[in-house]
């Protein structure tokens, strides 16, 4: 095994350890939980958002963006307009209530991004992100 690996590995549950179709999984799995762990405490909770929408973790999205009290709107839009491409309708009782009760204005919600990733660029220390 590599360096990575043996670290890896040793974390990891006995079973789970010998196991080799389950690296792969617990590998990112691990790196999306470090990854909203850094986006939190670093209070940049749009990316945050951004990032479990991005992964189809709409559930973690919508609980991300009603405790945090921003962005359910953009959470419902996307998953709306995501449905709507796979040709689906909404079966989730979450989504379908806070969908009855939010208006969707996609000028509202691209300006409120707009304001997110300014605020991001005037950070100190920050650089930029493409």
């Amino acid at each position: 095994m590599d360096g990575w690996t043996d670290g890896y590995v040793s974390q990891m549950h006995f079973a789970q350890a010998y196991n080799p179709s389950l690296l792969p999984h617990n590998f990112a799995m691990n790196k999306v939980s470090e990854a909203a762990s850094i986006l939190l405490k670093s209070g940049l909770i749009y990316r945050l958002i951004d990032m479990f929408i991005r992964l189809y973790q709409w559930d973690k999205a919508l609980d991300t963006a009603i405790q945090h009290k921003t962005h359910v709107d953009t959470v419902i839009g996307r998953r709306q307009r995501y449905l709507e491409s796979i040709g689906q309708t909404e079966s989730k009782d979450k989504f379908l209530s806070y969908a009855q009760s939010i208006e969707i204005n996609w000028d509202d919600i691209n300006a409120k991004i707009e304001t997110e990733l300014e605020n991001e660029k005037q950070r100190p220390g920050a650089k930029p992100f493409s």
